[in-house]
């Protein structure tokens, strides 16, 4: 079984401690900045999971101006949803009530960056890659 895991955030000063103990955990990952590289690369390989920021930059014209957008992670998770129903971590530092609960209704996984660990993080993913319900 596939247990490689798509990674999207654009801040990699942040997520390279995340990375590296992703690596640590020999948890094998594809890191992405953008959706459109994200998507580029979800289209080229399997994943069992994603891993999503929900504030990043779009990195394409996606025919819809950002101010259209409640985040552009919820696109890249639409876009992923159309393809596949794996598992989907929402880690971001918004705290937008609007955004967490489009989060819950498309059934995604909400996980706040606020808290500056990222072991809640690294134990959804172990959760969902080897324990799934």
């Amino acid at each position: 079984m596939n247990k490689k895991i798509l990674v999207v955030d654009e801040e990699d000063w942040y997520m390279e401690p995340i990375l590296d103990r992703l690596d640590y955990e020999e948890i094998e990952h594809e890191y992405c900045q953008t959706v459109a590289e994200s998507l580029e690369a979800f289209q080229a390989m399997d994943f069992a999971l994603a891993v999503i920021d929900m504030r990043m930059p779009f990195g394409a014209d996606f025919g819809v101006s950002p101010n259209q957008v409640l985040a552009p992670g919820l696109l890249l998770f639409d876009k992923i949803r159309d393809q596949t129903d794996i598992p989907i971590i929402c880690y971001t530092a918004s705290n937008n009530q609007e955004v967490i609960d489009a989060i819950h209704q498309r059934k995604g996984i909400y996980i706040s960056k606020a808290s500056g660990d990222a072991d809640d993080l690294i134990k959804e993913i172990k959760k969902q890659l080897y324990y799934p319900t």
